[in-house]
Parts: C-alpha cells; structure tokens; sequence
C-alpha cells in the first residue's frame, strides 16, 4: 500500500510518498518541519543546493549561477537592504551557509549599477534592520545568514 503525507508549516513543506510510512516516519517528518518553522537554521534546510530543490520546485543550479546584479533584477532592488539581501542571497546559493561581514561588502561591490557608497558606510544599521525584521540573523562575529523562510521566498523568484 502506497502511502502519501504533505505537511505544511508557515513557507515549510515536506511531502512524502511511499511504502511501509510509520508513525515514527511521521512523527520525525512533523519534528523537522516544526524545527524548520521554530528555530530557522536548525533542522535541515527548505532549499536543499545540492538537489537543486525548494519545496519541491527547481532552484540551485539556476540560482548559483546569478550574479549580485542579477538577483538584484530578480529581486526589484531599490535600496540597500534590498542590495544586501541580494548579496546574502548570491552567497547562500552558491554555498556559503552564513557570510562575513567583508563577503557581503564584497558581493555588494560586484553589483555596480546598486551599489551607493553609503550603503557601506550604513551597513551596521541595514544589517541590523534585516534582523529586526526577520530578513537574515546575526549567527555572530560578525556573520549573517538569510532565515530560512527568506530563503524560500528567494528560491520562489528564481523559478
């Protein structure tokens, strides 16, 4: 007997399909998606690079070959936060889980047509508003990584 389980959390979704699903196979499905929805960086990943996946639809190999400027088209980039999110962005997919400071001021320097010198001069305050609004973290010393449901609404733009 096949059976199929869809599970969605917030922008979390997990679907499974098979032989042989268990209550423990279902308990450990609602464990990592409620620890996706809970503690974002923690679980396991909505978009998995590797596979090329979020929630189900194409995204890694598309996305790791973006430029800055490029997600920032995407993206409809007007303003410094925008341009950080979009370098954030740029460094997650092509496999930078979280970034320095000085890496992101690097992939913002490569996307010249958004890039305004205040930008760097206010980046303490942009980083600190795109973690007050829920946009990245602060994983410390000086390293930010995109939440996981920004994370799954950049994938959506990309496919």
């Amino acid at each position: 007997m096949v059976n199929r389980v869809r599970v969605k959390v917030g922008a979390a979704e997990v679907e499974f399909e098979g032989d042989g699903l268990s209550k423990n196979d279902v308990l450990e499905i609602l464990t990592a998606v409620s620890g996706v929805s809970r503690e974002p960086g923690v679980g396991g990943s909505i978009v998995d690079v590797a596979a090329g996946q979020a929630n189900g639809r194409p995204t890694g190999g598309q996305v790791t070959k973006l430029s800055v400027t490029q997600v920032c088209q995407k993206l409809g980039a007007k303003t410094g936060p925008d341009l950080v999110t979009a370098a954030l962005a740029h460094l997650h997919f092509g496999g930078e889980q979280e970034s320095s400071r000085g890496a992101i001021t690097t992939a913002m320097r490569s996307a010249p047509t958004y890039f305004k010198k205040n930008y760097l001069s206010n980046l303490s305050k942009i980083l600190d508003r795109l973690v007050k609004d829920s946009v990245i973290t602060h994983t410390g010393n000086d390293r930010y990584s995109l939440m996981e449901s920004t994370i799954s609404q950049l994938a959506a733009n990309f496919v």
